[in-house]
């Protein structure tokens, strides 16, 4: 790394050690290091660009899947053993499911929006996740970052509206479901939250 680093100092220009920084940086589990070799590289050169993509996409997926799969599975953990009666009388052992390990998948996610900032899945994950912790603030931040990329996503405008209904902040609730009901005018849950927040506005 201190050479490549040196190599830098000495040739600034060069794409090909932007290459091999990012490459070292992937490796390392670098990410945003990772992503800003990425963005000198091509401003460098376009040469790169598909062994980019390819490198973000193949580590987009790794971070992405695995968090998928705590948070659709069972934590790593021994699970209680329960006992139940059949019908015939005789104690049988069943063993309960743990739950998802939302915690656990949390750090997967965040990842996967460095190695790549612009995947909705990535933030329609971390929203989930949160509102799964009961983190209603930190869930409406996801779905900011989701309109911040995607301004017309229906199902964002909507969830962030009754998200901010919740919390009582009215005139986002406004904001949110009007933009939606441009989109979808006839969205009968949207027109009917949207009453609600006009009623607690008028509070």
């Amino acid at each position: 790394e201190e050479r490549l680093r040196q190599a830098q100092l000495v040739d600034p220009h060069n794409p090909k050690i932007d290459t091999l920084q990012w490459k070292l940086d992937s490796a390392e589990g670098k990410y945003a290091k990772m992503d800003s070799s990425f963005e000198r590289s091509l401003a460098l050169n376009q040469k790169f660009a598909p062994q980019i993509r390819e490198f973000r996409q193949h580590y987009w997926a790794t971070e992405y899947n695995q968090g998928v799969r705590l948070a659709t599975r069972v934590k790593p953990q021994e699970a209680d053993i329960k006992v139940k009666k059949t019908e015939e009388g005789a104690h049988i052992s069943v063993q309960s499911v743990p739950d998802p390990d939302f915690p656990g998948a949390l750090p997967y996610f965040r990842r996967a929006t460095i190695i790549d900032p612009n995947r909705l899945e990535s933030w329609r994950n971390i929203a989930f996740v949160y509102y799964q912790l009961d983190s209603l603030d930190a869930t409406v931040s996801a779905y900011q970052h989701i309109l911040a990329i995607a301004p017309s996503d229906t199902s964002s405008l909507y969830s962030s509206g009754v998200l901010y209904l919740k919390q009582r902040r009215y005139q986002e609730t406004i904001n949110a479901l009007s933009n939606l009901l441009k989109l979808k005018p006839g969205h009968v849950d949207a027109l009917l939250n949207l009453a609600l927040a006009q009623l607690g506005l008028g509070d």
